[in-house]
């Protein structure tokens, strides 16, 4: 197995996002894995997802992100088996990608703040 290795300069924050960090899906999994083998190399992780189970001090819960979120799953609606897209529907994605980039910045700057 090969080791990934961010040992020249500072130690680096790496951030996780998905659409959830809970449970034992391989996502999941594989991310804990890595965020395990960051932090042995002297780097910071925190978290971000609609639904975690990662430790609380390093984890940023943004609900919109789940895919069960009652907003994506309205817009979800709107796209599978459709052969076209609205531009209502496009605006509505626009709107939900700014707000999760919104959460990010939350994010980063509550993980600066514990830094």
């Amino acid at each position: 197995m090969s080791t990934l290795t961010l040992s020249s300069g500072a130690p680096k924050r790496i951030g996780f996002i998905s659409t959830r960090f809970h449970g034992t899906d391989g996502v999941t999994l594989e991310a804990e894995k890595w965020a395990h083998i960051l932090a042995q190399q002297g780097h910071s992780c925190c978290w971000m997802a609609g639904l975690l189970d990662t430790p609380p001090e390093a984890s940023h819960c943004a609900p919109l992100a789940f895919f069960r979120h009652p907003e994506v799953l309205a817009v979800q609606d709107k796209l599978f088996g459709a052969t076209t897209r609205p531009r209502e529907t496009t605006n509505q994605i626009q709107f939900l990608k700014e707000r999760l980039k919104d959460e990010i910045y939350h994010s980063s700057k509550s993980s600066e703040s514990r830094s």
